[in-house]
This record gives C-alpha cells, structure tokens and sequence, in this order.
C-alpha cells in the first residue's frame, strides 16, 4: 500500500507510524516504513512525509528505526499542544541525523490555544490543523462549516470518534454530476507556476460567483494564501461524495439563490445522501452569504433552538 499512494497522484503522501497503527505493532511499522524508504526504487515524483508518535520516546524509537539513514521530505508531529513539543521532536531528530521540513498538527483544545507559539517556533515549518481529533477533545455537540470547511466538516462527522448532536453545512464544496473533472485546482497551479498568483485567486473567486475581488475586504492580503486555496480547490476536484454518509447528527444543509450552479447541485446532492438532514435555499445570497447575513443566520438558529 505505501508503494502504491504516490501513484494515487497525490502531492503528499504520508506514512503513518500514529493513529494507523496499533500500539502492539508498532514495531513493525517502523521496519514496513525503514524498508520502502531505504530503498532505491522507491522514487516517488510526489513529496513523502512520516506522520511520528506525539510521545517522544516512541517518536524518537520512530526516527531511529524509519527515518535514520533515510530520504524523507518532511516529519509530521501529532497533537502539538506547546512550542515545547516541537522542539523537542526537533532535537530528537536532530539526534537521529534526520534533517527534514517539520509540520506540526494541532488535535486538541490546548494545541488551538497554543497555536501562535506552535507556528512561531523555530523548527516548525507549516503548521495543520486535526478537525476529528478536535472535535473529540472538546466533546463538540455542534459543528458548522462553510464550503472547503463545509467539507472538512462533512468528513469529520462521519468519524465514528466524533459524536455530534448537529451539524450545519452551508454549501459544502462538492462537485457532483456534470461538475465533476472541473479541474480548477490544476489550472490555478498552472497560474501559480507561471508567477501568477492574482490571476490564481481571480480564477478562484470567480468560481464561487466573486467577481469584484477588489471589493472582498482582505484583498488584496488574500494574496498570499495563493497557494493553499490551489490545494483546497485539488482537493475538491479529487474528493468524491460516498453513495452513503453514515452521519446520524440532525444536519442542515444551507445553499444560496445567486450562488453557482455547481455549488447548489452539490448542497442537494449532500443533503439527499444524509439520512437526517433539512435543506433550506436563502433568497438573495451567494456562497459568501455577505449580501445577508441576517438571513443566512435566521435558519441556522431556527434550526439549533
């Protein structure tokens, strides 16, 4: 399987020695990993990174069984709660003569809280954020999310660790039908790899029905998210709505009059595999909802009272 995911045509894929693992194999899994990693025809055009232990002795068993010795292009540390953990991962990894990009992921209430100091720290490099591990920790009852976080949302609901009471969706970014091989996420890479960053996000906008980006009240500042709204719009254009969603939350899925077809075909398309699930169309909003936001909030708390 870990031979197979780059020719998934990812542009990451990860290795996990955490949460895929169970604690009475984790040894094998440091070989599995050390043996596809060590080896020279293992040459993958997409970046490998090793998601290792939070625990720093086991991560540090990690580093010198998988990763010593072998080409990595980044290590992942799960549930960061403080700049503390990062650079002690750091250090072990030091230790192990393992030099790779670090990526830090917040799953936790305090690693939310603590994020400002996680990203500042020295040796992180990007930080991510663990919406299913979150949701747990805080015991959410309730979860909202707006088009790539509609989706986000969407996928954590059907975690069988998550266990919520509703769930609003408004506008989930899924493209069904006819809208599928849109490829957006590719021509805006294309745009990115040509120096063009504006024309990128212009493309962007323009496909949720924003035409006067000059007008958004971040642009020009939005500028430099560039490159994560491209990973957002190839993560949709790879993402395919399941047959069935096992979500047993009492979910709303909200879509707007003037927002593009594509995206209304996708809210209908969630709403009819949800077993619990209302749909409500608001007049006179888009995607953004910013032409009314009274409206876009009345039936969100019709619906939680």
């Amino acid at each position: 399987m870990m031979r197979k995911g780059p020719g998934s045509g990812a542009d990451v894929v990860i290795l996990d020695l955490e949460d895929a693992v169970a604690p009475d194999r984790k040894a094998e899994a440091r070989e599995a990993v050390a043996e596809v990693l060590s080896d020279p025809e293992f040459d993958p055009d997409c970046e490998v990174c090793v998601r290792v232990n939070a625990d720093p002795t086991v991560a540090d068993e990690d580093a010198r069984v998988a990763l010593s010795g072998n080409p990595v292009d980044s290590v992942m540390l799960p549930k960061a709660e403080s700049a503390e953990d990062a650079e002690t991962l750091a250090e072990i990894l030091v230790e192990r003569g393992v030099d790779a990009p670090l990526l830090a992921i917040c799953e936790s209430a305090a690693g939310v809280l603590h994020a400002e100091a996680i990203a500042a720290a020295d040796p992180v490099d990007a930080l991510a954020f663990g919406a299913e591990d979150f949701s747990a920790d805080v015991g959410a009852t309730r979860l909202f999310g707006h088009s790539f976080g509609g989706l986000v949302a969407l996928n954590a609901a059907t975690r069988p660790t998550v266990d919520l009471e509703t769930l609003v969706l408004y506008e989930p970014a899924v493209l069904v039908g006819e809208h599928r091989g849109d490829e957006i996420g590719a021509e805006m890479g294309a745009l990115l790899e040509a120096g063009d960053r504006e024309g990128a996000l212009r493309l962007a906008f323009t496909q949720v029905g924003i035409e006067d980006v000059e007008a958004l009240p971040h642009w020009p500042e939005v500028l430099d998210l560039a490159e994560v709204t491209q990973r957002e719009f190839a993560a949709v254009d790879d993402y395919e709505l399941p047959e069935t969603l096992a979500v047993e939350a009492e979910t709303l899925v909200l879509t707007g009059e003037r927002s593009p077809t594509f995206l209304q075909d996708g809210a209908r398309e969630v709403h009819d595999r949800l077993p619990n699930a209302g749909l409500v169309e608001i007049e006179g909003v888009g995607h953004a909802g910013v032409e009314n936001p009274s409206a876009v909030a009345e039936p969100v708390l019709e619906f939680l009272a």
